[in-house]
């Protein structure tokens, strides 16, 4: 099974790279080079349907992954995308928040070009 998580950004590369530094994305080949549209694999069946669109994308999407080995994930993607400390709501685009333990678990929130935010969750 696949699943397909659609996301809107301004700049179809730019998002393409950050995808790719954090996750190694595998691009699916496009049909149409022109075209503004890219399925992207990050892994398991999953992928991303990025669509560039010329207006600013809705920066308050939120996507949870559960069951994530945060630890790990932070290990893979540390030095590859800027980290900061604070408030999770002043966190700018392109950065990651965390890893941070929580009773049980922990969180890191990446939060991508376009301020879609992906927190993966270890319980």
């Amino acid at each position: 099974m696949q699943t397909s998580l659609r996301l809107h950004c301004r700049d179809l590369r730019a998002s393409i790279e950050f995808y790719d530094r954090i996750f190694w994305a595998r691009p699916q080949q496009r049909r149409d080079p022109d075209a503004k549209v890219q399925h992207v694999a990050i892994g398991n069946g999953l992928w991303l349907k990025l669509i560039e669109r010329d207006h600013r994308p809705a920066t308050d999407s939120h996507l949870e992954f559960e069951g994530v080995d945060v630890m790990s994930l932070y290990q893979r993607i540390r030095g590859r995308i800027p980290e900061r400390e604070g408030l999770r709501e002043d966190l700018p685009p392109g950065h990651c928040w965390g890893p941070y333990e929580y009773p049980g678990g922990h969180l890191l929130v990446i939060r991508d070009p376009d301020g879609h935010d992906l927190d993966f969750v270890e319980w």
